[in-house]
């Protein structure tokens, strides 16, 4: 089908299903000039207006020198223009699946949505660093990942790998009301780990808790431990650290405890 431009007379050549994305508007590709394109459709080459070659002609009649026949593919290269506006305007491009510059090329989006997955693997891995670390599984690749990003690689930890070899509970020698508690804490894991919290829990006669706290490394090392009073100082496996605490006895008195790790 054939549509002409009311301002210029260009002749454009266009489909049903582009007059019905557009609307049945569409722009000429040379003057501008917005139109309804339904208005002069046709389903053959309409005739020159007079009009639009007045300038170009002398007074003989129109019918003396007919229109040349166009050449082939002329209309087709305007229509496209025409068309390419109306995507654009409309927003079309994203709806229309046979655009030309919409094929073609499937792995841009491939690639795109795997580097964005691997973008997000490697933030999550960043920002959980420290629980990726725990696992074994994980730890290569949390290595790996902070080689690279340089966020350091948190030290291993298993906590329940931590054993009580001795320990002592009783009225402190010096100090009235108070206990003096004592233990060994060795560390079973096959890797040297930080030295855990530790909660130290009471009970009274009836059975019942009549005290508990948790405790930092800091708070319950012995005296003559600097190598393991350090920041980053690591419990080596195999090897054992002292406890040494001095709490309150609690006023139901304390006839049992426990010990807890974290």
């Amino acid at each position: 089908m054939y549509t002409q431009c009311p301002n210029c007379a260009t002749v454009f050549v266009v489909t049903s299903e582009q007059l019905q994305l557009a609307e049945g508007e569409a722009r000429c590709g040379l003057c501008n000039e917005v139109f309804q394109a339904v208005d002069s459709l046709a389903h053959e080459l309409p005739a020159p207006r007079p009009d639009a070659f007045a300038e170009d002609v002398d007074s003989a009649p129109a019918a003396a020198e007919p229109m040349p026949e166009p050449p082939r593919g002329a209309g087709e290269g305007a229509a496209r223009t025409a068309v390419d506006w109306m995507e654009r305007v409309l927003g079309l491009e994203g709806e229309a699946g046979d655009a030309p510059g919409r094929r073609g090329r499937p792995w841009l989006q491939g690639v795109a949505a795997v580097l964005l997955v691997l973008l997000a693997l490697a933030q999550y891995g960043h920002f959980n660093s420290g629980s990726l670390a725990a696992e074994a599984t994980w730890r290569p690749y949390v290595a790996a990942l902070c080689a690279v990003t340089g966020c350091p690689v948190p030290p291993r930890r298993a906590p329940d790998e931590i054993a009580i070899a001795e320990r002592t509970v009783r009225a402190h020698p010096d100090v009235a009301g108070a206990l003096l508690v004592e233990a060994l804490l060795v560390n079973r894991a096959g890797f040297a780990q930080p030295l855990p919290q530790v909660r130290l829990k009471l009970r009274a006669v009836n059975g019942q808790v009549s005290g508990q706290r948790w405790f930092l490394p800091e708070q319950y090392l012995a005296a003559g431990q600097p190598e393991l009073g350090m920041p980053d100082a690591l419990l080596p496996p195999g090897e054992a650290a002292r406890l040494h605490l001095e709490v309150r006895e609690p006023p139901a008195g304390a006839q049992g405890f426990e010990f807890a790790f974290r």
